[in-house]
């Protein structure tokens, strides 16, 4: 009598990896993607504030919408940049003065890094008060 405990049956052949290797799979995906909306989060706090930024410097007394796309065009960084990066791809950036308001936006394309995750375009804008002209007052008082 032969002992047939050590055979083998043919279809149980390689079937032992593939469930570790689809998990492995799968956690990679999920990885990547927590990571994709990490990255999409931090870029669209870079494009507010670059915004904000350009908001403020364009509702100084005197200042141009000009100044307001430099500034906000100047203070984007990390993930998002006015190149774009392999996160996000911001349109150019406008500001808009409407009587006593100045208001910086860009549009922004946010990239997946997987078909599961397709780009995502949306609009930030940021507004604020513009200043008003400084008033000259006598400090001596009322002449005589």
């Amino acid at each position: 009598m032969t002992n047939r405990a050590h055979l083998r049956r043919r279809d149980d052949r390689a079937s032992g990896p593939i469930g570790p290797i689809v998990a492995l799979l799968v956690a990679g995906v999920v990885l990547i993607a927590g990571v994709n909306i990490v990255m999409w989060w931090l870029a669209a706090g870079g494009i507010n504030d670059g915004l904000q930024a350009g908001a403020r410097v364009g509702a100084a007394y005197g200042a141009t919408e000009q100044d307001c796309v430099d500034r906000a065009n100047a203070a984007l960084t990390g993930p998002i940049a006015p190149e774009g990066t392999s996160v996000a791809r911001p349109g150019p950036i406008t500001c808009e003065i409407d009587g006593d308001t100045i208001t910086a936006s860009a549009e922004m394309t946010l990239i997946g890094w997987l078909p599961i995750m397709p780009d995502k375009t949306k609009t930030y804008s940021k507004t604020e008060y513009k200043e008003a002209p400084p008033t000259i007052t006598n400090a001596a008082g009322p002449s005589s």
